[in-house]
C-alpha cells in the first residue's frame, strides 16, 4: 500500500478519537466507565485456573469486550483513547485493508467473551475499517 492509504489511515484515527472523545464525554455525565472490562471484573477473580488452547478461529468483534493489561488504552467499542500514537494505529490501519493483512490478534475466551492479550491496535483499525469479525488465536479460560 502506499501513502494515501497511510494518509487515510491517519484521517480515520481522527475521526475515531474524536468520537471517542464524544464517547468520554457522555460517559463523565452518565458517570459510566467508558473503557474495557479487565479480566478480573469478567472473571470475578484475580486467578485464572486453567487455559487450554482453543486454536485459530475467526471472533466476532462485538464479543471482544475486554483487555488483559491496556483496558484504558480504548472505549469498550475500541475507539483509541488519547494514549494511543496516532502514526501507530494508521500504519495497522493501512496493513488492515491491504491484501496482506495482519497477524491474527490473541485472545482469552470465558465464556462467551472475549479478553485481549495482545492485538489491541488491531482490533481497533479492523472495526474502524467496517470488519466485523477478526483471525484470532484463542486460549481457553476454565473458571
Amino acid at each position: 500500500m502506499g501513502a494515501i492509504t497511510y494518509l487515510e489511515g491517519l484521517d480515520k484515527f481522527n475521526s475515531q478519537r474524536l468520537r471517542a472523545e464524544i464517547v468520554l464525554w457522555l460517559a463523565r455525565l452518565l458517570r459510566r466507565c467508558p473503557c474495557l472490562s479487565s479480566i478480573e471484573e469478567i472473571t470475578g477473580s484475580e486467578s485464572v485456573r486453567q487455559r487450554r488452547d482453543g486454536g485459530m478461529r475467526f471472533v466476532p468483534i462485538a464479543c471482544i469486550v475486554g483487555s488483559a493489561g491496556r483496558r484504558h488504552d480504548f472505549t469498550r467499542d475500541f475507539l483509541p483513547l488519547a494514549s494511543v500514537n496516532a502514526q501507530r494505529w494508521a500504519h495497522v490501519y493501512e496493513a488492515i485493508v491491504s491484501p496482506q493483512g495482519v497477524p491474527e490478534v490473541e485472545l482469552l475466551q470465558i465464556g462467551d467473551v472475549y479478553v485481549v492479550e495482545d492485538g489491541h491496535h488491531r482490533i481497533s483499525a479492523a472495526r474502524a475499517a467496517g470488519l466485523d469479525q477478526i483471525a484470532a488465536h484463542v486460549t481457553e479460560v476454565v473458571i
